[in-house]
């Protein structure tokens, strides 16, 4: 069995990983790192990027941090093919901003219409996804799809060396 770290990739407002790796690349101010067990300890910044997992059953998740106070939600997307053990599939990630429509239930007090509270408060009594402003970065869609051929085969994955 190979050697595993823990990970956990967390924001202030929720934990998106918790478990068992035999990698993860961050992307660092001075490019991507890669750390695997045994890794010299260090402490390090790290700018808005891809965050790659290599979980330990030897799936590939990507995650993205992404700088909300310098890009535009709207255009806040990314798209690719990996291949992992399991097939090749096309992974796309979009941004969720908030828009002006979503302030009426999820704005501050003053923009959230008496009637709207009352029922978000009887509806959703524990919900505090309030107090948001337009434009804010509120979370992302993630997508993964299998790569068929056109025989509708999946396709298998090829031998490849990703190291740079």
């Amino acid at each position: 069995m190979a050697m595993t770290i823990h990970v956990d990739i967390v924001s202030a407002e929720t934990e998106f990983y918790s478990g068992c790796a035999e990698m993860v690349v961050v992307p660092g101010m001075m490019g991507d790192m890669g750390i695997i067990p045994r890794h010299t300890p260090l402490l390090t910044c790290l700018r808005p990027g891809q965050v790659r997992l290599v979980k330990c059953e030897g799936e590939e998740e990507l995650f993205y941090a992404m700088d909300a106070e310098t890009h535009d939600a709207h255009h806040m997307s990314h798209g690719e093919v990996v291949i992992e053990p399991g097939g090749s599939y096309f992974r796309f990630v979009k941004a969720i901003g908030v828009q002006p429509m979503c302030l009426s239930c999820h704005g501050t007090e003053e923009q959230i219409p008496a009637p709207v509270r009352a029922a978000l408060t009887q509806d959703y009594s524990i919900d505090q996804a309030t107090g948001y402003h337009a434009g804010e970065l509120r979370g992302a869609v993630s997508i993964k799809q299998p790569i068929e051929t056109k025989a509708g085969v999946k396709s298998t994955p090829v031998e490849t060396d990703n190291r740079r």
